[in-house]
Order: structure tokens, then C-alpha cells, then sequence
């Protein structure tokens, strides 16, 4: 299921490599989800064992087939926190990660119905949320 803020093309080639264009309603959003100089979009690639390319407010990811999904329902899940409010940290990209990562490709996603925000402590420099459901136990 896509949101309307999301718009989406796949292409699977027979040898199991697939190729999705992502492309997100603002750019502002899109620039910080990409990261500064593509930091995050790079982190996702080591991490998944993709090709992120960005140009404006698209991003295509080329790979396994599994690796991009894993790849679409990251940039997917960071670009709902934003558009939340949210301030994007590389412990929040790589924690993102991580839950794809553990989730695999079991259920089809759908970032919208994902858990809103976990408990938060407020600090004096900002605020530190736990990054997945095992520290927010």
C-alpha cells in the first residue's frame, strides 16, 4: 500500500534484480531523508547491499529484489517521521534499517499504520526516543 505523499515504480528483471523508483511529494523532506551529501541513502546501501541513486526528489534503488524492498520500506518509514515532525539522526537511519532488516518481507508494509512514535525523555539539547520496540519495552 502506498501513501499519497509516495509515488512508485518497479522493475524485476528475470535473475532476481529489481529496480524501484521512489519519489516524494516534498522536496524539502526529501533532501533531509537523502541525508547531507547522501549520507543516509549511503548508509543504506553498505547496510542492505543496494544502489541508491537521488536526483531532486526521487530515489532509485537497483539490487536484489528482497534488499530493495527492505530499501523502499526504510526510505519509506524515515519520510513518515518526517513528515511527522520528526528530526532524523543516523542512529534513527540505522536503527530503520535494523528493523527492516529483522521484519524480511513477511507482510506487505504500510508505513502509515506503523506505531506513531515510541516514549521519549526530553533533555536539555534534545530529545532521545527509543528506536525500536525492544528498547521501548
Amino acid at each position: 500500500m502506498r501513501t499519497p505523499e509516495t509515488e512508485e515504480s518497479v522493475f524485476i528483471a528475470p535473475d532476481n534484480k529489481a529496480q524501484i523508483v521512489l519519489t516524494f511529494d516534498d522536496n524539502r523532506l526529501a533532501s533531509t531523508l537523502f541525508g547531507q551529501y547522501g549520507q543516509n541513502l549511503a548508509l543504506i546501501e553498505r547496510r542492505l547491499r543496494v544502489v541508491a541513486n537521488s536526483r531532486g526528489n526521487q530515489v532509485t534503488v537497483e539490487g536484489a529484489r528482497e534488499a530493495c524492498d527492505q530499501a523502499r520500506r526504510v526510505l519509506e518509514s524515515l519520510y513518515e517521521r518526517l513528515k511527522r515532525g520528526d528530526e532524523l539522526m543516523p542512529g534513527d537511519v540505522e536503527g530503520t534499517i535494523r528493523l527492516a532488516l529483522s521484519q524480511g518481507s513477511l507482510f506487505d508494509f504500510d508505513p502509515a499504520a506503523a506505531r506513531q512514535s515510541f516514549e521519549e525523555i526530553n533533555l536539555r539539547k534534545r530529545r532521545v526516543r527509543a528506536r525500536t520496540t525492544a528498547q521501548d519495552a
